[in-house]
Order: structure tokens, then sequence, then C-alpha cells
């Protein structure tokens, strides 16, 4: 994590190419919040590598979630059939596969989410720079250690 070369606006301000050790504190809090998200957004572009991606895996993980509703009956859904396909899984090893991908992948964003947001909120309670800096180390660890974790999680 980078701490200097900061530029954020505060309360009517830009404070363009700062250390964060030279923020007006107020700055330095509204930093914490920007270099968090940073991090969460770096974190799930590990995860997804495409953020395209996103939008077809939602779709695949609906299309294996109706299909599955169905007792795996019927005409499999696209997304199913070339999953089913390229991996060489009969109907029903294919839908439940793209459903555990989606649940891990799930699982990270909400965890990402968590930290984010949890993290975003301990800095800015911070009462000095050492310890809001400490928070902004602390929680994008975290954040990287999980995207690390999952990189890569494909449907």
């Amino acid at each position: 994590m980078e701490f200097y070369n900061i530029t954020v606006s505060y309360e009517g301000s830009t404070y363009a190419g700062y250390e964060f050790g030279q923020l007006p504190f107020g700055a330095a809090k509204a930093a914490t919040s920007m270099l968090i998200d940073s991090a969460a957004d770096n974190a799930r572009s590990q995860i997804l590598r495409d953020p395209f991606r996103a939008l077809e895996y939602a779709r695949a993980a609906s299309e294996a979630a109706a299909f599955k509703a169905a007792n795996y009956q019927g005409e499999m859904p696209r997304a199913v059939k070339s999953w089913a396909e390229a991996s060489k899984l009969a109907p029903k090893e294919a839908a439940d596969s793209i459903l555990r991908k989606a649940a891990m992948w799930d699982d990270a964003m909400y965890e990402i989410r968590d930290l984010r947001l949890k993290g975003k909120a301990r800095a800015l309670e911070t009462e000095n720079h050492e310890a809001a800096k400490a928070v902004v180390v602390a929680t994008t660890d975290a954040i990287y250690l999980l995207a690390k974790q999952n990189a890569g999680i494909d449907l």
C-alpha cells in the first residue's frame, strides 16, 4: 500500500501529491476510504479478471439454478450446455459445478464488501494519522489475501 503521492478532495479543497502523514487529518481520513475502496476494486479485478465476466457468471448461475429447480429436466440452458460440453460433464454435474463456483464467487465478493465497509468505518473512527494508516494497512492486507486465495474463480 502506497501512502505517498495521494490526491484527495476534502471540504472544498483538493490536496494533490501529498504523503499521507502530511495531509490535514480530515483529508487523511477521506483518503483512507479512497485507499480501501481502491484495494477492493483491485481485488475484485483479480478474482474476475474481466468486469463483463461478472454478467456472464451471473447469467450462467441463474440458468444453472433454474435447471436445478426443474430437477435437471428439459432442455439444458445454453450456459450449462456450453460448460457441460467443454468440460465433458453430464448436465446435472455441469449445473452443480456452475452453482458451486458461483457460490465461491459470491462468498468472495461478500467478504470483500464486509472488509471494505468495516475497514472504512474503523478508519473514520481513528484519532491520528498513525492509527488511520494502521487500519488501512490491516484492511487492504486482508482484502489482498482474500483476492489471492480466490483469484481466477472460473465458471
